[in-house]
């Protein structure tokens, strides 16, 4: 199905939903990369916001996520598929996520998958990266299982009978963006089309259907588990192998060598969302306001442009930056040149939305009638900075959770930063995007006297 379809089935699915509100925000979340940390911290915000705000799924019209931001990203519509209680999505995806998956990757390491090295066949039970799915795949059903829900094994299941099978009526699409090896652009996994509105981007559907008959995926022929789709944006470096795809050989790799904060598949989304309103003249859509989410992991940085913040960035980027050095320059330089640069990427996206996001409400602000438009720009949730180290792989420790969990309230160190200008506003940003929902002018500005036309 392609964009303009979808947009258009949400459209009249919020509308009839929450008839009583005059605006309806349509929000794209862009979740960063970053291991277990970005999947946890994915899981905790997104939760956050739908425990205080049930309604708040129904308004995500998709997210873009890259690496552990992509495992966050599935593991909570997985939760919405499956008609998860309002005020138990934080909980449980925490208690999904919180269990050490670094083990069971290093243990098929180690042992099945080193004995693969010397066997000229492969053998898939002694894949280490079915290991790591599979351990994803059993937290899922022990959580459930403790819960004391239904024996869910929704991560083993099908990737698009997460919109196929599931009990509520909306589930937000997902955008999962991996790195092509052979050709180096992004190659998105996706239940919605991957078409020439995304630049220079793959249709991960393409590798797994070469009739392509999968405009509308209703019924594919051809289907992974969500474990692996999710997977396939985090194939990290060593910990996971690159992903082969059967029927062209090519691979997959972690989507953060392209670009790692997901806000360029984001931004595509945002254009052709709004192209869409902009040939809506019948007004046949409703009064829909897009709005951009970007959830930033990195614990010595914050997104860009958000909040100006620009002396905490540059205060914390100083903090772990080293003195340039002579030592091997000639050998390190190039390695370093390109860890550098894939954080530039992911800066340069992350402005570039900004942008965009100010642009878009100042038409659609315009195209309603009102004034005063919002040019805060996207909402953003930040780890920085974090009290305690985070790691970028496969296991949290008690006290990295427990920082993460504080930080959603503002607790963690953001809240010893006194300077209105620099401190890291996830509370309030939590408060902006349900305060929202509300479906008042003041979603599309701070004037409460904005009225349509």
């Amino acid at each position: 199905m392609p964009i303009k379809k979808a947009l258009a089935e949400w459209d009249t699915y919020i509308t009839h939903k929450y008839a009583n509100r005059p605006f309806h925000p349509l929000f794209i979340v862009a979740t960063e990369g970053g291991g277990i940390r970005a999947a946890y911290w994915t899981a905790t915000v997104l939760g956050k916001l739908q425990d205080g705000d049930p309604s708040f799924a129904d308004h995500i019209f998709a997210i873009s996520g890259v690496s552990g931001g992509s495992v966050g990203a599935a593991v909570f519509d997985a939760l919405v598929a499956d008609g998860t209680k309002p005020g138990e999505f934080e909980r449980r995806g925490q208690e999904i996520l919180g269990v050490d998956f670094l083990s069971p990757a290093m243990a098929a390491m180690l042992y099945p998958d080193f004995l693969q090295r010397f066997i000229p066949f492969p053998v898939p039970y002694f894949d280490r990266g079915s290991w790591l799915e599979k351990s994803w795949e059993k937290a899922w059903r022990e959580t459930a299982a403790k819960g004391g829900g239904k024996m869910s094994n929704r991560l083993a299941e099908p990737f698009l009978d997460l919109w196929q099978k599931k009990s509520v009526d909306y589930v937000p699409a997902l955008f999962l963006n991996g790195t092509s090896v052979e050709v180096g652009n992004r190659l998105i996994a996706s239940n919605l089309l991957i078409d020439n509105n995304f630049l220079d981007a793959e249709d991960a559907a393409d590798k797994l259907s070469p009739e392509k008959q999968h405009d509308e995926r209703r019924h594919p022929q051809i289907d992974v588990p969500l474990s692996t789709a999710a997977h396939n944006s985090a194939r990290f470096t060593y910990v996971s192998p690159a992903g082969r795809f059967d029927e062209d050989g090519t691979h997959v790799v972690d989507g953060g060598y392209f670009e790692n904060s997901g806000a360029a598949t984001a931004l595509d989304i945002l254009r052709e969302v709004e192209t869409e309103l902009c040939r809506d003249k019948s007004g046949s859509l409703g009064v829909v306001v897009p709005r951009i989410i970007m959830i930033s992991n990195d614990p010595l940085g914050i997104a860009s442009g958000s909040r100006k913040m620009s002396q905490t960035k540059s205060t914390l980027r100083e903090a772990k930056q080293h003195k340039p050095g002579t030592f091997l320059v000639d050998i390190l330089a190039p390695l370093q040149t390109l860890f550098s640069t894939r954080e530039a990427h992911g800066s340069y996206s992350q402005k570039e939305i900004t942008l965009e996001q100010q642009n878009v409400c100042e038409r659609v602000a315009y195209s309603i009638g009102v004034s005063g438009a919002d040019q805060q720009g996207p909402y953003f949730f930040s780890l920085a900075p974090a009290t305690v180290p985070l790691p970028l792989g496969w296991m949290l420790s008690n006290g990295a959770a427990k920082a993460m969990q504080d930080e959603i309230y503002d607790k963690g160190l953001s809240s010893s930063i006194t300077n209105p200008s620099t401190r890291i506003w996830n509370k309030a940003g939590t408060t902006r995007v349900l305060e929202s929902l509300g479906g008042t002018a003041t979603a599309l500005g701070n004037d409460p006297n904005l009225k349509p036309r």
